[in-house]
């Protein structure tokens, strides 16, 4: 019987799961996956109000499919607002893709800088190297500029929605 006593966080990760993580790391990493979340969800009632569909139509779909489903209705826009929701719908895929890249990679080197991640990568996603793993790294103030990106594109993403053009009956 193992009766070894393993320390844990107050939330009863063990210390030695991930080696040693600063606390703000934690939180910058969730703070990038609730304000992602928060991004697409302004962009399905973008969406659907560009569509001019129910809500239900694309819900739960990822944000960058939302985005190419949103490029569709450009048109949608005042020409004046064209450029700037196309920028919208640019910086958005980006910095989704981004989150993506740190909420889906495990870092063990989280105590270094920059900190080092990787993650599997399904056989279907694979790119031209065909390699089953993906190293990334991200320098101390990447997440915190990450996370500002995302607050940014949110309120971007709320403005546009008052430019989209109705239909006149």
């Amino acid at each position: 019987m193992n009766t070894e006593v393993v320390e844990a966080d107050r939330w009863g990760v063990p210390a030695g799961m991930f080696g040693p993580v600063n606390e703000d790391f934690y939180g910058l990493v969730g703070r990038v996956a609730l304000v992602a979340t928060l991004l697409e969800d302004r962009l399905h009632v973008l969406f659907c109000s560009l569509a001019r569909v129910p809500q239900d139509r694309m819900a739960g779909e990822p944000g960058t499919v939302l985005i190419k489903q949103c490029i569709q209705y450009l048109d949608r826009f005042s020409t004046c607002r064209h450029d700037e929701a196309a920028a919208l719908f640019s910086d958005a895929e980006a910095a989704l893709l981004k989150r993506h890249e740190v909420v889906h990679s495990l870092w063990p080197f989280s105590a270094q800088d920059p900190v080092q991640g990787w993650r599997s990568v399904p056989k279907t996603r694979r790119q031209q190297h065909d390699r089953s793993v993906e190293w990334t790294s991200l320098r101390a103030d990447e997440l915190p500029d990450l996370v500002s990106t995302l607050v940014d594109l949110v309120d971007r993403c709320r403005q546009l929605e008052l430019w989209v053009i109705l239909p006149t009956p």
